[in-house]
């Protein structure tokens, strides 16, 4: 239920926060977008201030991180990012078109509002250098969204089979990128669009291209070219991360909303099952596609048994990093360890064996999905606010297996020698 704004707000207005400001205005849930509760009854369902059910208002609340952009949840009073700015407009819960015309009014202003300046650029840590990495430049000049989560660009990342890269963003653009570093979003021709909110998470299965929608709660499917081809799964309550089985065909997605969990979509039969119970952002799986990791709304990093949907690995908070997003196995040296972005600027290497936390990139603008190069050659592609990044040096598997044969080698040799 929608809890009631605090007292001495005024009935009768729409609230739009844009963030900034020391006032919070809501309790804990909030789902103006939600599609149970958006349409010609909008206020069926809410505990919102005014008594009539012809007369209710809307209020959309905004958080500071992604989960909140749009649902906000869990937020303290007398949080630094709640005051919101008002626009005078009543909603009748009882007129569709009022609601729709207030909706495209709020997304025409947090687009609008996007800042041109170019995002902090992300810079390694010492811990990042001394363990072999660098960063690089995958693409720069996409156009963010400015939401109170921060400046929102990339979100989706998906490499494809004929070796080209999918990239969905905040506004609700496909693009589709070669696998080479320096290139300008803006020279690269926009293949569709699908409305703010609306362009997430990008997966496929063989050929298939899924896409999560957080506006429309659902997963479609694409066509190669970047359009709409099927509602694959709805019901689905802000769907926002996703990751592909290659073993079974089917697709993990996060509902990532109040009372939020984690599904497995048969993109077949348009059916899903709930394997968690838990309110996540960004999906990954391993290696072996036996474990699922979420990034919750508690910062903590969880892996769940495929299976059996029982938590296998918890990371502990990871703290002070300003929320995670999205995260990433390693592949090679790292192979027991899980990338994580941050919506703070900081990327986390999470040791799964020992849960050691180490920042190994820090001072970068909004992070939020990340993608591996399915070739397991160790390369991560981190989204920031208006550019993806490359993380390389993590070593390919092929080539640690020819040191460890040179390795035995030389200690055979040695042995020999000294007998």
């Amino acid at each position: 239920m929608c809890p009631r704004p605090e007292r001495g707000v005024g009935q009768g207005t729409f609230y739009l926060p844009l963030g900034g400001g020391s006032r919070s205005v809501l309790g804990s849930t909030l789902c103006f977008f939600c599609a149970e509760h958006f349409g010609a009854q909008p206020g069926k369902g809410h505990d919102m201030f005014g008594d009539s059910p012809s007369t209710k208002r809307f209020v959309i609340g905004y958080g500071h991180d992604r989960r909140n952009a749009i649902h906000r949840r869990g937020h303290s009073r007398g949080g630094s990012d709640n005051v919101v700015f008002s626009l005078s407009h009543s909603f009748r819960a009882d007129s569709g078109s009022y609601v729709r015309t207030g909706f495209l009014v709020a997304a025409l202003i947090v687009a609008s509002s996007a800042k041109a300046a170019s995002a902090a650029p992300l810079m390694l840590t010492q811990a990042g250098i001394d363990r072999g990495f660098s960063l690089t430049t995958f693409v720069d000049g996409f156009v963010p969204v400015q939401t109170p989560g921060g400046l929102i660009g990339p979100f989706g990342v998906d490499y494809q089979a004929d070796g080209t890269i999918l990239v969905s963003t905040e506004s609700g653009n496909i693009q589709r990128f070669q696998n080479v570093d320096g290139q300008s979003a803006g020279n690269v021709p926009v293949l569709a669009n699908h409305g703010f909110a609306n362009a997430v998470g990008l997966a496929h299965v063989g050929s298939s291209i899924y896409m999560t929608q957080q506006l429309n709660n659902r997963v479609i499917q694409l066509n190669s070219n970047g359009t709409f081809n099927r509602a694959v799964a709805t019901g689905l309550s802000f769907a926002t991360g996703i990751a592909a089985n290659p073993l079974t065909g089917h697709l993990y997605v996060s509902t990532n909303a109040s009372g939020g969990r984690i599904v497995d979509v048969d993109p077949v039969a348009g059916t899903f099952t709930t394997i968690a119970n838990a309110n996540a952002d960004g999906l990954s799986l391993s290696g072996d596609s036996s474990i699922l990791f979420a990034a919750l709304s508690n910062n903590h990093l969880v892996g769940y048994s495929v299976a059996t949907g029982i938590p296998v690995f918890d990371s502990g908070v990871i703290a002070n990093v300003g929320g995670i997003d999205g995260s990433a196995v390693g592949y090679g040296e790292f192979d027991g360890s899980v990338f994580v972005n941050a919506r703070g600027g900081f990327v986390v290497e999470v040791d799964l064996a020992t849960m050691t936390q180490t920042i190994i990139a820090s001072g970068g603008s909004r992070g939020d999905f990340v993608a591996a190069d399915p070739s397991q050659n160790g390369d991560l592609l981190l989204t920031q606010s208006d550019r993806i990044l490359r993380l390389t040096g993590v070593p390919e598997p092929a080539t640690l297996s020819m040191l460890a044969v040179a390795g035995a080698v030389i200690l055979r040799r040695r042995r020999r020698a000294q007998a």
